[in-house]
This record gives C-alpha cells, sequence and structure tokens, in this order.
C-alpha cells in the first residue's frame, strides 16, 4: 500500500487479443510508465501503470479501468518487492508439502519460490497459464468468496469441461464438500 501510495497508477484490463493488446501498451507507453501486469485468458491482458499512459492505451480498444488503489505488478512496486525479499529471506526453509502453481510462471514452484513470492508484485501475473497449470491433474475449481470474476476467468481459459464449484456461504460449503466426495449438488 505504501508503495502504491508513493506512486500515482493504476491498472486497466484489455479485452482484445495479443497483438492489439501489445499495441495498445506500445501506445500508452508514449504517454508514461506502463507494462503488462497479467495475462488473465485468451482475450483479456491487464496493463499498469500512469494514468495519462492507461488512457492513451485504452484508446480504440475495449478496456475497462480496474477499480484499484495502484499499479500492482509494475516498476512502481519494487520498494515493497525489496521489503517482502528481505521478510522472505528471514523465514525458515521448508520443504513444500502441497504442489505450489506460481502465478508468475504457470508451473509448480520449488526451491524458486522464496525469489517469485516478491517478484510477483513488480513482474506480470501469468494466469492464464496458472489455470492451464492447475488444470492438468484435474478441472474442477472451488472459488472462495465473491467467485463471478474468477469463474469466468476459468471458462475462458479452460472451456466447458471446467467444473467451478462456487462456494460464498457456509450453505455453499456444505454442497461443495458433498459434491467433492462424489455426490450431487442439492
Amino acid at each position: 500500500q505504501a508503495a502504491a501510495e508513493q506512486h500515482t497508477g493504476g491498472m486497466v484490463a484489455l479485452l482484445t487479443d495479443e497483438q492489439r493488446a501489445r499495441d495498445a501498451l506500445a501506445r500508452g507507453q508514449e504517454r508514461g510508465v506502463l507494462c503488462l501486469a497479467a495475462h488473465n485468458a485468451p482475450q483479456q491482458w491487464v496493463l499498469s501503470g500512469e494514468p495519462a499512459a492507461l488512457d492513451r492505451a485504452a484508446e480504440g480498444v475495449r478496456a475497462k479501468r480496474l477499480a484499484v488503489a495502484g499499479a500492482w505488478h509494475s516498476p512502481f512496486m519494487a520498494d515493497a518487492q525489496r521489503a517482502l525479499s528481505d521478510v522472505v529471506a528471514r523465514l525458515p526453509e521448508r520443504p513444500l508439502e502441497a504442489t505450489f502453481i506460481a502465478n508468475r510462471t504457470g508451473r509448480p514452484a520449488g526451491p524458486e519460490l522464496s525469489q517469485f513470492l516478491p517478484e510477483q508484485l513488480t513482474h506480470p501475473v501469468r494466469w492464464a497459464d496458472t489455470l492451464r497449470g492447475l488444470a492438468e491433474p484435474d478441472t474442477r475449481f472451488v472459488t472462495v468468496g465473491p467467485g463471478r470474476v474468477l469463474r469466468g476467468l476459468l471458462r475462458d481459459n479452460l472451456g466447458p469441461e471446467a467444473t467451478v464449484l462456487t462456494t460464498e456461504t457456509p450453505a455453499d460449503l456444505a454442497a461443495t464438500i458433498h459434491q467433492l466426495r462424489g455426490g450431487t449438488r442439492p
């Protein structure tokens, strides 16, 4: 939050193909600091940076300004990355007890996880790759909390074969557990 307050910025989602997103990025960079913050789905790219650069990038493409407090996943988060690196360096190293898919690469992480965690503050999120990595063993997903956006991204990336169980209330949780145990949703 401190890094966001130090550098005025924001984010915009571009709903377009990769080439148009790259063209929009280049156009926006003519007006200021701007970078790719995330690739969320085949037709969704998120840019992060200065307001004037975001405005310029959004011209001529289907775009939606995101209601965020800062330019996340951009060079503006460098101070936060350094601070998180210091914290992570002090943590005791332990072997992972479960598979951890790093959103920085979309692949399982091992010892490099301590490097990836701080780097995700300044590097793009490869969400489309992450979802495909998660879907390799199973195409069932459980969302916790309001899941409309995540549910849409799962289906945009994985198609209709993705099963998305949305868990927003205690009743939803009971139904989700029942279905995961092999029952059908009541």
